[in-house]
């Protein structure tokens, strides 16, 4: 290995489901946590995703042939995805009831304009009732 090369070392303090790590907004393949990379100097954001919750941020700075460690701590209960279930469900009852409100509307409107459509196809004026 070549001394002037800057290399850095990405690493979980557990193991967790669901939780994506980017280094300068890149993502970084999960195979490669615990392995050293080659890193360009100067300064880098390494950031741990999971759930539905705040990212968690490190910021470091490499210096010529510097090789850093970052051990990102996973809070207990993260990663587990019931952050993101929780979000999905969510998500889908309040589109079931835009839905919902929405055919409802639909239907009013289908029902007050039909009732000429319907009073006319039974041969005579439009019923009122």
């Amino acid at each position: 290995m070549v001394e002037h090369e800057k290399r850095l070392t990405v690493k979980l303090d557990r193991k967790a489901d669901g939780v994506t790590i980017s280094i300068d907004g890149l993502p970084l393949d999960p195979r490669l946590l615990g392995v050293e990379i080659e890193q360009d100097l100067g300064a880098h954001s390494v950031e741990a995703r999971y759930g539905a919750v705040t990212p968690i941020v490190e910021k470091l700075t490499l210096a010529e042939g510097e090789h850093r460690t970052v051990t990102i701590r996973i809070p207990p209960g993260a990663g587990s995805g019931s952050g993101t279930k929780d979000a999905l469900f969510l998500s889908s009852i309040a589109g079931f009831a835009v839905g919902g409100a929405g055919l409802v509307g639909m239907g009013i409107a289908a029902g007050i304009r039909g009732g000429g459509a319907l009073g006319e196809q039974r041969g005579g004026a439009p019923v009122r009732g």
